[in-house]
């Protein structure tokens, strides 16, 4: 669901303001929930959602880091009625005195599926609403602006000589918009900023590694051109030129470059970033960047499988989408991860378990939201808007690549799983071996029951809904077990037997077992996986020969042949019916069923023979089947 605005996070902040500026308002001195002294603000009356009750109808002043030094001007869009809002932000007067002068500001949204409005527009007359002309819209959607930050720039050329009111107007209906360092200003002429720089958080030591810069163009002349450099470790610094570019004032540009660091463990990064169209820049102090990188030795380093939970409940309208952002996410590499669904984080429903309710520990006393993920339990895999491991399936794809590339120096493997289909006991025997020095407080081995194929209704999706990496059961402590280790030093080793009862509710042909071993800590921010593995389908251990299933489900489809209604029955409770033709093409499927006698209309289906699955508690009976009329 939509999140909640509090205390943001960090964002990407800088000023145009200049010794030629002629107005500016940065909002840090002004007290939060109100506007600077002489601006104007219009509500529309719209009653806000729920979650931003707190806030006015208009705009206000609002904290954009903990210490509240740093703050903003925001404005609600989401609104207790389908449509767009029309909330007004209006600047005292201002002289325009010559040519040059520039509006600037920095405008954010929050999620471009429901992208955020904002007008830019000028009156030389007052402050009526009917005087304004629209100079700019901004429709932050990832098309046409992004739908995080967005850096503007409003030539004021036409207004020379004249004095011009600006008003901010928030038109959408989105989550908030925010704006901040709003400034009227000749600009220099050439200006670069460095945003930033990202590199894997851990990379093999005396291997080439990319490193990705980021710049904005902050001067009135396009950027072409500009001079970088960088050094590791305080060590020799290494120099280059980006030339063949053409990037508009609030336009960035990304590139990369490949740095080797031979050492092992952490080393710092510092980035400069000069000279734009060969000019020197008149604001150096924003030109750098500093990084740190984990670098690790590949040697000792083995595949990580990652574990992903997945917070997300049925009556979550947006989770559906979420869904399938991290399905299409893990495309190609669903090997590498193992998917657990939580159903908490947005209330909870039928398939909430209570050790899930744990798992909320990690949204860090912050705002729970749906749908949400974790990988590893790692802070570091999140984003820094969130104090604790859990983030926005927003950041997801971007995550998972960094996530199953971090070296793991524990490896993990299931052996000796069996599965009675007659007493539905399960056994498994997880073990592993440490091939590097671990510190852990107390390392813990978890093994978990998910299940796949739980049909059900989902809010924000059509009809029913299949529900798969359903956490069903904690089979080891919700914290894992710490009695399969001594220590965790290279070359030690840990196994250990798990035995469990699946409940007769559970369909074993669709649960599966997801295995990993952590450090637990008293921080919550600690907790993390150092690797994880999955098993298949527990019917795919099964120690029960097909002859004894079939004679303890005992299936009978009748009347066979059938024309317009076939009845099943089991001695088991059946759980789902599949029907394929002689071509293997399913022709019916129903799910989520708990009957001992099923009536089937077979009326549509055309003259033929066909197999007839039927899946119960004990496992799956396939007969022949014929329809004739």
């Amino acid at each position: 669901m939509k999140k909640t605005l509090s205390l943001l996070a960090a964002v990407l902040m800088f000023s145009a303001v200049n010794a030629q500026s002629i107005f500016s308002e940065n909002f840090n001195s002004v007290a939060s929930g109100q506007m600077p002294t002489g601006w104007t603000v219009y509500a529309d009356n719209q009653a806000n959602d729920a979650n931003y009750s707190s806030f006015n109808q208009s705009w206000q002043v609002v904290p954009m880091n903990e210490a509240g030094t740093e703050k903003a001007m925001a404005s609600i869009s989401w609104t207790q009625v389908t449509q767009d809002c029309d909330r007004w932000a209006i600047t005292p007067a201002i002289n325009i005195p010559a040519a040059g002068y520039k509006l600037t500001f920095s405008v954010y949204g929050y999620d471009y599926r429901f992208p955020e409005k904002v007008s830019v527009r000028v009156s030389t007359t007052g402050t009526d609403t009917a005087t304004f002309t629209e100079v700019r819209d901004i429709v932050m959607d990832n098309v046409s602006a992004s739908a995080g930050h967005n850096a503007i720039m409003v030539d004021l050329d036409s207004y020379v000589g004249q004095t011009v009111y600006i008003a901010f107007v928030n038109h959408g209906d989105g989550y908030y918009t925010l704006i901040d360092d709003v400034a009227v200003s000749i600009l220099p002429t050439n200006e670069i900023f460095c945003m930033g720089a990202m590199m894997d958080r851990h990379v093999p030591a005396g291997t080439d590694a990319p490193l990705t810069i980021g710049v904005y163009s902050l001067g009135a002349t396009p950027l072409t051109s500009f001079d970088y450099s960088y050094t590791v470790n305080n060590g020799t610094p290494v120099t280059g030129t980006i030339n063949g570019i053409n990037v508009a004032y609030g336009e960035y540009h990304v590139f990369n470059i490949t740095v080797n660091i031979p050492t092992v463990g952490e080393s710092n990064i510092d980035i400069t970033v000069s000279n734009p169209n060969g000019q020197a820049d008149p604001t150096p102090a924003d030109n750098s960047y500093s990084l740190t990188v984990n670098t690790y030795d590949p040697s000792v380093a083995t595949q990580r499988t990652s574990v992903l939970e997945h917070f997300t409940t049925a009556v979550c309208p947006n989770c559906p989408a979420g869904h399938t952002a991290i399905e299409n996410a893990l495309n190609g590499i669903e090997d590498r991860v193992v998917w657990i669904a939580h159903h908490v984080g947005y209330y909870t429903d039928d398939m909430t378990i209570t050790e899930s309710n744990q798992m909320m520990a990690f949204y860090n006393a912050n705002t729970t939201y749906a749908p949400a993920v974790m990988l590893d339990r790692d802070r570091g895999n999140a984003t820094s808007s969130d104090p604790g491991p859990i983030f926005s399936v927003g950041n997801f794809s971007q995550n998972i690549t960094s996530a199953i590339n971090a070296p793991a120096y524990a490896t993990i493997a299931f052996s000796n799983i069996s599965y009675n289909a007659a007493t539905r006991q399960l056994s498994a025997t997880v073990s592993g071996n440490f091939t590097d020095n671990m510190d852990f407080d107390s390392p813990r081995l978890s093994l978990y029951l998910m299940q796949d194929g739980i049909v059900g209704t989902q809010s924000g999706a059509q009809g029913s809904y299949t529900h798969n990496h359903v956490i069903r059961a904690c089979i080891s402590d919700v914290w894992g077990d710490s009695d399969a280790f001594t220590t965790t030093n290279a070359g030690d080793t840990y196994s250990k037997t798990f035995t469990y009862t699946v409940p007769a509710t559970f369909d074993p042909a669709k649960c599966w077992l997801g295995a990993f071993v952590s450090n637990y800590t008293t921080d919550i921010n600690s907790r993390q996986i150092a690797n994880g593995t999955k098993s298949t389908y527990l019917t795919d251990y099964s120690t029960t020969g097909i002859a004894e299933i079939e004679s303890a489900i005992n299936v009978k489809t009748y009347p066979n042949p059938a024309s317009e209604v076939a009845y099943i029955t089991s001695s088991r409770t059946i759980r789902a019916i599949t029907v394929t033709n002689a071509l293997g093409q399913e022709v019916y499927n129903r799910q989520g069923l708990a009957v001992d006698l099923y009536e089937m209309n077979v009326s549509e289906m055309p003259t033929g023979l066909y197999l007839v699955t039927v899946t119960t508690d004990e496992g799956a009976m396939t007969q022949r089947f014929s329809i004739v009329r």
